[in-house]
């Protein structure tokens, strides 16, 4: 596990605006197959959490939402998932509105709701790191849909949450 968190932090460390040379595709296969052969199932959830969440940053969409469409199958199999406490839910979310406006598929759409909808949770029980990411979500959202000055006041939401929240 180490050597995947070693991995995407040099990789964030040393970008170049390459994502093709810096996000190797094989490697992170070998370190999914390699967990799954040690039946180690939630190091392979973390590395397709990680991992994703590198592809999204480095504007690999296609590969960020296979690993995350993987990473959700996973998850059914596993009794104990670790909990991000939204992290995930915020990746997941940003990565169906981008596939969603590149393939204009529903599937994605309800992704991206579904997101929203467990960033809404985590606000209600008091995960403040989660407020300005469902500002965001929504904003990005309403931009999708056209809805411009709707996207502009949740952007702003987003600033002043981060803001008030020290992010």
């Amino acid at each position: 596990l180490i050597s995947v968190i070693r991995q995407v932090v040099l990789n964030l460390m040393n970008n170049k605006n390459v994502c093709s040379s810096i996000i190797d595709q094989d490697m992170i296969q070998e370190d999914i197959s390699q967990a799954l052969k040690e039946k180690n199932a939630l190091k392979a959830y973390l590395a397709y959490v990680l991992r994703g969440i590198e592809a999204c940053i480095f504007g690999e969409h296609e590969m960020a939402a296979n690993l995350m469409q993987r990473r959700k199958e996973l998850e059914k199999q596993m009794t104990r998932k670790t909990p991000f406490y939204g992290v995930t839910d915020f990746y997941d979310g940003l990565i169906s509105l981008t596939m969603a406006h590149k393939t204009r598929q529903m599937k994605w759409s309800h992704v991206a709701s579904e997101a929203v909808s467990k960033l809404e949770y985590f606000v209600q029980i008091g995960k403040v790191n989660c407020e300005h990411r469902l500002f965001l979500l929504k904003a990005e959202t309403q931009s999708l849909m056209g809805e411009e000055e709707e996207a502009s006041n949740n952007y702003k939401l987003a600033i002043a949450a981060a803001e008030k929240n020290g992010f």
